[in-house]
């Protein structure tokens, strides 16, 4: 008896307000979690009405059985959730797959992206506007008309530029969308993977 008293003790020392002093900081339940599996079998010779353990034992019983069928349907109901998702994301595949290829990016050539950049002031437009300025001043019509032709087709290369862009972009959407919606649901089915493959405590 005082052997099992002692291993009693010992499990949840721990939790001993004082070294001195047989009183613990832990609730019975918690106690008898940490005690019964240290002292192995026992039997109860004394134990006021309050305390009595065997009742706390099937309480404790009860307790872990609502656990276990709470546990269990929520694993029901994950394992439900992740079929769903399972299945959007083969709907969610096929209808990127339905896009076909995605658009390739064009690649302005290089005769317009220098044209384009006489046109804009940085980083190297400010030249011919530069030029164009000057030689208006200076009454130098002649190098005036060549700065202005520059940058007229610079203009015209720079808005061919822009459109290139706003096409692509406006081509892009649909497949960016579709592969949003194919990357967000692989997501959700992990994490509900994760979860389900994780023990219970």
């Amino acid at each position: 008896m005082f052997g099992k008293r002692k291993k009693a003790h010992r499990a949840i020392d721990s939790y001993r307000v004082a070294k001195n002093r047989e009183f613990f900081c832990i609730s019975i339940e918690d106690a008898l979690k940490i005690i019964l599996p240290a002292i192995g079998r026992f039997e109860v010779y004394t134990a006021k009405q309050t305390y009595e353990v065997r009742s706390i034992v099937q309480e404790l019983v009860y307790k872990r059985a609502i656990k276990e069928e709470r546990e269990l349907e929520e694993r029901k109901s994950k394992e439900a959730i992740k079929k769903e998702l399972e299945i959007k994301l083969i709907v969610a595949q096929e209808n990127l797959k339905k896009l076909g290829e995605p658009p390739i990016k064009p690649q302005v050539s290089g005769k317009i992206e220098f044209l384009a950049s006489m046109y804009d002031p940085l980083p190297f437009g400010w030249i011919a506007w530069a030029t164009l300025i000057i030689s208006f001043f200076n009454g130098k019509w002649p190098i005036f008309i060549i700065s202005g032709i520059i940058i007229f087709f610079g203009f015209l290369a720079n808005e061919k530029s822009k459109e290139l862009e706003s096409q692509y972009k406006r081509k892009i959407i649909p497949f960016d969308r579709a592969q949003e919606a194919v990357n967000k649901l692989y997501t959700e089915l992990k994490n509900t993977e994760q979860q389900l493959n994780k023990k219970p405590r």
